[in-house]
């Protein structure tokens, strides 16, 4: 599924993205014009909308049979939603644009993306941590259980 269109357009949007982002960062100036400015929102936006359809696009697949979930896909996805955020000091940067200017028109759809993204690294973070709670099959198995001790508990049958 990483070869599948949306996936490869999703990588690579974000990756242009961030590496715009990064570029007004290495300046060390504000961005040119609000112009400028609201074509690197227009990018992340742009590069948001690739990313969830890429994650859906693997989710209907394997939901319908045509691949089966894997660890690499899922790690895949969860690189590019946080290789989406921006850093700091490109959020500094378009803050100082909008300071100097109006803000572009697209501003407010941008923040909405980038919320939507700040709670699925969120996700991804309480899905890790719950995964470090949870013993493996190779820790269960050292534990010496008899099972007709838990089978006497109330609600199990034999």
């Amino acid at each position: 599924m990483l070869d599948c269109l949306a996936y490869r357009t999703a990588r690579n949007s974000v990756h242009a993205f961030r590496s715009e982002g990064d570029e007004i960062v290495v300046r060390r100036e504000v961005v040119a014009s609000p112009g400028e400015c609201e074509s690197l929102l227009q990018l992340g936006i742009d590069a948001y909308a690739w990313l969830e359809r890429a994650n859906r696009d693997i989710v209907t697949a394997i939901r319908q049979g045509q691949t089966q979930p894997a660890a690499e896909l899922d790690r895949a996805i969860e690189a590019l939603y946080r290789m989406w955020l921006p850093s700091a000091a490109t959020l500094e940067q378009i803050s100082q644009q909008i300071q100097h200017e109006d803000p572009p028109p697209n501003l407010s759809r941008f923040r909405e993306c980038e919320q939507l993204v700040r709670e699925k690294v969120a996700e991804f973070d309480k899905l890790r941590s719950l995964a470090k709670r949870v013993p493996s099959a190779s820790d269960l198995s050292l534990i010496e259980i008899d099972p007709r001790e838990w089978l006497s508990e109330p609600g199990w049958s034999q």
